[in-house]
């Protein structure tokens, strides 16, 4: 009989199990959580200018604090002995600035309170030194339009804290914040399954499990909850502290070159109790980077407003390797190398023919791009590159991997501007430092492929294909779901073109502008569904396909191909 799963409530505190496994675990976690705060608050919109920490009591019973603690960063602060009643709200500030907030609500004074503006990880601790909720917030969090302070940053669902970008938003309230009382940003989120996001070895027989949210750290000790394929793990070593990540003990070594998965299952759980999904993860015995092993692959140092600058790498080795030594660093003023910023300081493995950017923030790249967020990193400190020129430089510790120097003449020359393009690499084999190997990212995939293959990439010398092929020379347009819509594919020699694409009678009248005057990538994709400019289908008959292309050194070609747009009968 299959077994079955069941969630069991415990005061607040939810668990996942299955009925084989069913015990009340944990009912100390989530009791109290941080539902609010205000790390910058000047300019002020309305509050006093004072940092303040916003506790919840999400428990049935008064919780006294005695012995509790708060840790900002490594630091923590001792919270007086005051009880908290059952769904009751306690400010913590600073000791100066509590005598303008009690107008706000409770207050409990802590010796000082100073809050990143822009990273911090919060942390409560029982009387016993056990983690009962902690979470990161990132300033990119906020709002446009809230960035420049005033506003706290409030959770917008209490049932599910283990929720953390997606359930925080900039306060809706007209003062900046809603300190003491219920939050102005609330809503019911809908949270995803827990899942893996990586995986990597940390030695030959231990490996280090991130989740894509908050795992419930009772559940994570369990060692059925990790399925592997290839190895066997022998014991859960250590639940990390931010309920992020587990270490595993393994069986047996590691084998360089072998690829291994591992996917969650029951009795797994998010903090919350919401459920795992089973996709699998692979992983190795990462190996250390040479020289060219890693390249830069494309750079964005001009992001559009609300964007993110970013700069992407690709595995051009056959080895699977791990980013946690690397560097991304830019040039003093002097001329020298900065020391750089660390990319991924717990590790992140990179398989061969593998792209992944780096970035401020990858939401922010995420909105303009069509990127898959898998496949980037946001750094805590991204180096400062001038939208005008500069040198990216990738180090693995003191030792330079790639260098490149790029400046905005290198792109396309007739471009309007040059805000949200990125410089993309024509093939990763090619030298990094000669100017016509980078090209402006083609206006059909949206001016950058984070994470993608480049738009101008190309495999060198043109081999003599059709610059423009045809998937069929006729097809039907009548909605009858065969053969309804034309596809076109072009294939160019080089980047640095721009093209544009008519449709035309036989006589030489235009009745369908594809496309006009677009910068063009190394190869694409056109789709025409048998209309004309003002949106009439075209009658029956023949018809030509004009593709013209052209660079600045003045080459110009022009290719026709005749189409037949016919019915069925």
């Amino acid at each position: 009989m299959k077994k079955k799963r069941r969630l069991i409530a415990v005061g607040s505190a939810v668990g996942c199990f299955l009925l084989s496994f069913c015990r009340p675990v944990g009912a100390e976690i989530l009791q109290v959580i941080i539902s609010e705060v205000m790390y910058k608050p000047s300019p002020s919109v309305g509050l006093p200018e004072a940092e303040y920490v916003e506790l919840y009591n999400a428990s049935a019973a008064e919780i006294s604090l005695a012995g509790w603690k708060l840790a900002v960063g490594r630091t923590l602060k001792s919270l007086p002995a005051v009880s908290l009643p059952p769904a009751s709200y306690l400010l913590l500030a600073a000791a100066s600035d509590t005598a303008a907030l009690v107008p706000y609500g409770r207050v409990a004074a802590l010796s000082s309170l100073s809050l990143n503006n822009t990273s911090q990880s919060l942390a409560l601790l029982d009387a016993e030194g056990r983690v009962v909720f902690g979470f990161t917030y990132r300033h990119e969090w906020q709002d446009d339009a809230k960035q420049t302070g005033g506003w706290s940053l409030e959770m917008t669902d209490l049932g599910h804290p283990c929720e953390e970008q997606g359930n925080w938003r900039s306060s809706a309230s007209s003062s900046g914040g809603t300190p003491g009382r219920p939050n102005a940003v609330q809503r019911t989120l809908m949270p995803l399954p827990l899942g893996v996001s990586r995986v990597v070895n940390e030695d030959s027989v231990h490996i280090r499990v991130f989740f894509s949210k908050k795992a419930h750290p009772e559940a994570a000790k369990e060692l059925a909850a990790y399925v592997l394929e290839g190895i066997r793990a022998e014991a859960v070593t250590e639940v990390l502290s931010d309920w992020l990540s587990v270490r595993l003990r393994l069986r047996e070594e590691l084998r360089y070159g072998a690829e291994y998965r591992l996917r969650l299952a029951a009795p797994l759980c998010d903090c919350a109790g919401v459920e795992v999904e089973g996709r699998a993860v692979r992983f190795a015995r990462a190996e250390t980077a040479d020289s060219m092993d890693l390249v830069i692959n494309e750079v964005l140092s001009h992001p559009r407003p609300g964007g993110s600058p970013f700069v992407e790498l690709y595995n051009r080795s056959d080895k699977v390797l791990d980013l946690k030594q690397l560097r991304l660093s830019s040039v003093k003023s002097d001329g020298r190398l900065d020391t750089g910023k660390r990319v991924a300081a717990d590790g992140w493995q990179l398989f061969p023919g593998d792209y992944v950017f780096l970035c401020k923030n990858v939401e922010a790249v995420t909105r303009f791009y069509d990127a898959p967020p898998e496949a980037g990193i946001s750094l805590d400190a991204f180096p400062s590159y001038a939208q005008s020129g500069g040198r990216v430089v990738l180090l693995d510790r003191a030792r330079v991997l790639d260098d490149f120097s790029y400046s905005e003449d290198m792109h396309y020359p007739l471009l309007a501007s040059t805000e949200g393009v990125s410089l993309e690499r024509v093939h990763p084999d090619v030298a990094t430092q000669e100017v016509s190997h980078w090209c402006s990212a083609a206006s059909q995939s949206g001016f950058a492929t984070p994470g993608l293959r480049n738009s101008c990439y190309t495999e060198g010398v043109f081999s003599g294909a059709e610059a423009l092929q045809l998937e069929n020379s006729i097809f039907s347009p009548d909605g009858d779901g065969y053969a309804d819509v034309l596809k076109m594919r072009y294939v160019l020699p080089e980047a640095g073109y721009r093209g544009s694409v008519r449709i035309c009678r036989p006589d030489g009248l235009s009745l369908c502008h594809l496309v006009r005057d677009e910068l063009l990538g190394t190869e694409g994709i056109w789709v025409w569904d048998g209309l004309t400019d003002s949106g009439q289908r075209v009658p029956l008959g023949a018809y030509l396909i004009v593709f013209e292309y052209w660079n600045l050194q003045g080459k110009v070609r022009r290719v026709r191909k005749a189409v037949t747009v016919a019915t069925r009968w």
